[in-house]
């Protein structure tokens, strides 16, 4: 009896676990500007690959991006490629 309490504890664990990981995530996590300062930043230490992804992202957010914000992460993208 003991035993079967003991093996749906980890089953329960897991399951919770795989939902957290699938949650919304906030826009903390999504905000393009806090993208795209992380991205320059990674340009200014010349990690141009990691920069690139960082930019691509940001132009890939169109609804939430001033356009200045735009057109300067499509800038450093093109730059990162160089």
């Amino acid at each position: 009896m003991m035993r079967s309490k003991f093996f749906g504890l980890p089953v329960v664990v897991l399951l919770f676990s795989a939902f957290t990981t699938l949650a919304q995530k906030t826009a903390y996590y999504l905000d393009p500007a806090a993208e795209y300062r992380s991205g320059t930043e990674l340009y200014e230490k010349e990690k141009y690959a990691a920069a690139r992804e960082k930019f691509e992202n940001v132009s890939a957010q169109t609804a939430y991006l001033p356009l200045d914000l735009r057109v300067n992460a499509e800038f450093y993208t093109a730059m990162c490629a160089v």
